[in-house]
């Protein structure tokens, strides 16, 4: 207990998305050019997002060989966050071919629907 406190502050929670909650994730096929384009892609979705309360931005990582970004998203409505990013996506021309999935759902719940796509211009 004294070490769970002691190294609360450096644990983050990855518990899964509220039961009400869906999940949209965006990975890039490309690179972004630099860093700054990232930071400006993901400031963008979470402006888009917040102005349309549609939900919001969680984090992002970097997955695969060789590493792409991989962006999480939450909302109520995995549809709706995808009908808000997609006018973003278009002014990033990097985002071209981003593997989108889609969980309509808790992603621990063997019920949640799940669905793949790729966003192309």
């Amino acid at each position: 207990m004294i070490l769970k406190n002691l190294f609360s502050r450096f644990l983050r929670d990855h518990s899964p998305p509220a039961p009400q909650e869906q999940e949209l994730r965006i990975t890039t096929v490309q690179e972004p050019p630099d860093d700054a384009a990232l930071a400006a892609l993901i400031a963008d979705l979470t402006s888009a997002i917040t102005a349309a309360q549609a939900g919001s931005f969680d984090e992002y990582e970097y997955v695969g060989e060789p590493e792409r970004p991989c962006i999480y998203l939450y909302g109520p409505s995995a549809d709706q966050l995808i009908a808000v990013i997609e006018p973003v996506l278009r002014r990033y021309p990097w985002t071209d071919g981003a593997e989108l999935y889609l969980a309509y759902g808790n992603t621990l719940d063997p019920a949640t629907q799940e669905k793949i796509t790729k966003f192309s211009f």
